[in-house]
C-alpha cells in the first residue's frame, strides 16, 4: 500500500542519514559539518563532561547536606532549607561552570 511504501522510504532515509553521519566519507566533498560532527575528542567532550558532572554532584551534595543539617526541625525549616538549597546550588553550578570553562576550556 502507499502508506507502507512511505513508511519504508522514511525508514530507509533515516538509516541512510545515520550511515552518512557515521561515515562522513560517503557524503561527498561538501559535508565538512557532518565530518566535524562525527569526531569526538576525548579530552574536550568525554573527560570535560565527566569532570563537570563530578564537580557539580559534589557541590550539590555538600550544599544540600549543610542546608539540611542546619535547618530548623520543623516543616517550615525543612521547606526553607530545601528552597535555599535549590537556589544556592543553581547559582553555584553556574559560577563553577564558568570557572571550569574559563580555566580548562571544557
Amino acid at each position: 500500500s502507499d502508506a507502507e511504501q512511505i513508511l519504508w522510504r522514511m525508514r530507509a532515509s533515516r538509516r541512510e542519514a545515520a550511515y552518512v553521519a557515521l561515515d562522513p566519507a560517503r557524503c561527498g566533498a561538501d559535508c565538512d559539518a557532518a565530518r566535524a560532527a562525527t569526531w569526538v575528542d576525548f579530552r574536550d567532550d568525554i573527560a570535560g563532561s565527566f569532570l563537570k558532572a563530578v564537580v557539580f554532584g559534589v557541590l550539590v551534595g555538600l550544599i544540600a547536606t549543610y542546608r539540611g543539617y542546619t535547618s530548623a526541625p520543623t516543616s517550615a525549616g525543612v521547606s526553607a532549607a530545601t528552597t535555599s538549597t535549590v537556589v544556592v546550588a543553581s547559582v553555584s553550578i553556574l559560577i563553577f561552570d564558568y570557572f571550569i570553562t574559563a580555566l580548562w576550556g571544557v
